[in-house]
């Protein structure tokens, strides 16, 4: 339901011609019948036309169909004090007015835009914002926690995948996860506890993985006999410890698409494991094709992504 502004908090009576202060020049003479100026807290005016205000904005839509809501008879133009700064203002203005697009530098300005954005009901900078917000150039963390607050599942779902990539308890990600609202929280680190429970199942699983079985002796054959000779699966424990405690570190594993299969990213843990060999017949332990088939289903095999709902 949409309010209706207070017009006493919102704007003052229009300033006489000796008031000083400094006209955004990237405004100056853009918006045509120019009778409304807002005003940003740093001192800057943005001179904007009623019609554009009302056309692109609920909030001045409203607050402009109010009786009295700006005198038309005065020799100035009216002047409204805003909340934002000048930088939010003209990239609100620019998008509105159709004169550029804001340099989205960094996710905290993004966010300043929209919160200003839903503040004045504007619906044109929210999806200009959104198209432009890129997934590889900021924290996914960070544009997780602004696609959620503001209802965006697919950005959402999105950046949540990318997480799996990252340590999430290191100290650096504290930082960022401690700003997400408690729910979005709660999702992501769910996740994060649902994939390493899963994948630790998986590598538990004898029938799949039979380095798990008691059998401790080579099966091969030399002379019409078994080798016999006692097998060390040393580096399929290290290798499953690693995966448990590190995740983000087997994840290209998941992702394999080039020719044999090998992970986009080195780990030395299953390098160590396809390299194994008996230490009397020298026979590989452990088939290059099938481990990493076996491997690479075990790592897409949990959720890669948040529950939406």
């Amino acid at each position: 339901m949409t309010s209706v502004p207070n017009i006493t908090e919102t704007s003052t009576p229009s300033l006489t011609s000796t008031t000083a202060y400094t006209i955004h020049p990237s405004f100056s003479g853009v918006f045509s019948g120019a009778t409304i100026r807002l005003l940003s807290v740093d001192n800057i005016l943005f001179p904007v036309s009623p019609e554009t205000l009302a056309r692109t904005s609920g909030w001045f839509q409203t607050m402009l169909s109010l009786p009295q809501a700006f005198r038309a008879d005065d020799v100035d133009s009216e002047v409204v004090p805003m909340a934002e700064p000048s930088e939010v203002l003209a990239g609100l203005l620019s998008m509105i007015g159709g004169t550029g697009l804001p340099p989205l530098h960094d996710l905290a300005f993004a966010e300043q835009l929209l919160l200003a954005a839903e503040k004045y009901e504007m619906p044109m900078p929210i999806a200009t914002i959104r198209a432009l917000l890129s997934p590889v150039d900021f924290s996914p963390i960070q544009l997780y926690g602004v696609a959620c607050r503001m209802n965006w599942e697919a950005e959402a779902t999105k950046a949540a995948t990318r997480t799996l990539a990252l340590d999430i308890m290191a100290p650096e990600n504290m930082m960022e996860l401690v700003r997400l609202d408690k729910p979005h929280l709660m999702k992501l680190l769910s996740l994060h506890n649902l994939r390493r429970k899963a994948i630790g199942e998986a590598l538990e699983n004898a029938s799949v993985f039979t380095a798990n079985s008691r059998s401790t002796r080579c099966r091969n054959i030399l002379s019409n006999q078994w080798c016999d000779a006692p097998i060390d699966r040393t580096n399929w424990w290290v290798l499953k410890l690693a995966w448990s405690k590190e995740p983000w570190r087997f994840l290209s594993l998941g992702e394999i698409g080039n020719v044999g299969g090998v992970p986009t990213t080195p780990i030395p843990e299953l390098d160590a494991l396809l390299a194994d060999q008996c230490g009397r017949c020298k026979k590989s332990l452990y088939s290059k094709i099938a481990t990493l088939d076996n491997l690479r289903a075990a790592a897409q095999r949990p959720p890669q992504t948040i529950e939406w709902s």
